[in-house]
């Protein structure tokens, strides 16, 4: 390194020496020795460092990678936000209402995407998750808006079950299929989901009795299910079957009696069906 002599100060004690001075590529602090290099400020307390190996602390003097902050970052906010900090990223609305910001936060063992409306806003303040094919332009994949509402701009793939409450619209609450086996142990739930718990083993938490061995049989739900939507699909029935979902007697509103009838025969009640809840 060549250095211009002006400029040049050699600072040192017997173990130590920094360098204030300039080069060809600019001016320069440096530690001749192998040391590290802080800043200090505010009675004389370190709030930089620079260690010796290239890691820049700002807020502790052990920091673990290249650029280690403890406390908030702030990118392109005008005005603080009105929440409490800790060590979060906020990033500010660059083109909307500069009260509204947005929060990377770790807390509690879960980490929050918060999109933050300040107590000046004018606007809500929302998420949008973009991807890019090969190529392309960014595109809108998902939206959060300000009232919570999802809008999903492509094909949803759930490797998974689904739930949904039962007194909300929109998914499946229940599917079954029924078998009577020829009345020999009688009517059996043969495959199930329950679209509330997003179960779909065993029983899924439903029950099924046929009292007498003939006539209604008699399906209990986990949940309410009075006002609920049915479609109801008798499995190998004979043109002439009909079946009719009557709400039973049930003050919990959990159950309901399929009747299964033929206009020609009385024998119609041990058909197979499915039972479709919305």
């Amino acid at each position: 390194m060549n250095l211009k002599s002006v400029n040049a100060n050699f600072i040192s004690n017997p173990t130590k020496e920094l360098l204030v001075g300039a080069d060809d590529t600019g001016g320069i602090v440096s530690t001749m020795t192998n040391d590290d290099l802080q800043l200090r400020a505010g009675g004389n307390t370190t709030k930089i460092i620079i260690k010796a190996d290239g890691n820049v602390g700002i807020g502790t003097q052990g920091p673990l990678a290249r650029l280690d902050v403890r406390g908030d970052v702030f990118v392109g906010l005008t005005v603080p936000p009105d929440t409490a900090l800790g060590d979060n990223l906020y990033i500010g609305n660059t083109g909307g209402d500069l009260g509204n910001s947005f929060r990377l936060d770790g807390f509690g063992n879960n980490l929050y995407v918060v999109a933050h409306s300040g107590a000046g806003s004018a606007a809500g303040a929302g998420i949008v998750f973009r991807t890019a094919p090969a190529k392309g332009e960014e595109l809108d994949r998902v939206s959060i808006k300000s009232d919570g509402t999802v809008v999903m701009n492509n094909d949803l793939v759930v490797n998974g079950n689904t739930g949904q409450p039962s007194d909300k619209n929109g998914l499946m609450k229940a599917m079954l299929f029924v078998s009577a086996n020829g009345h020999n142990p009688g009517y059996t739930i043969v495959r199930c989901y329950n679209g509330v718990s997003g179960s779909s083993s065993g029983t899924c938490g439903f029950s099924i009795s046929q009292p007498g061995g003939a006539g209604p049989v008699n399906i209990t739900f986990p949940f309410k299910v009075s006002d609920r939507f049915f479609s109801l699909t008798l499995a190998n029935a004979s043109p002439n079957a009909h079946q009719v979902l009557v709400p039973f007697d049930d003050p919990s509103g959990r159950t309901v009696a399929v009747y299964i009838t033929d206009i020609t025969a009385e024998v119609a009640d041990i058909t197979d069906f499915y039972l479709l809840v919305y």
